[in-house]
């Protein structure tokens, strides 16, 4: 998580479409995938069902 947090600028230099978005929403958007799919693997590591992450806005 921490080395494509780390690689926001570059793509921000390449991406002009990215870059006019806050460098906090990007960041914030990378922990909550990373919060996501270590969730996902710890229950199918576990055992439990495990339905693939979905995306779910942030308001729910």
């Amino acid at each position: 998580m921490f080395d494509q947090m780390n690689q926001l600028p570059d793509i921000k230099e390449i991406r002009p479409d990215v870059a006019g978005v806050f460098s906090q929403v990007l960041q914030d958007t990378l922990r909550r995938l990373d919060k996501t799919y270590k969730a996902f693997f710890g229950r199918v590591q576990r055992g439990q069902q495990a339905g693939f992450p979905r995306f779910k806005g942030r308001p729910r």
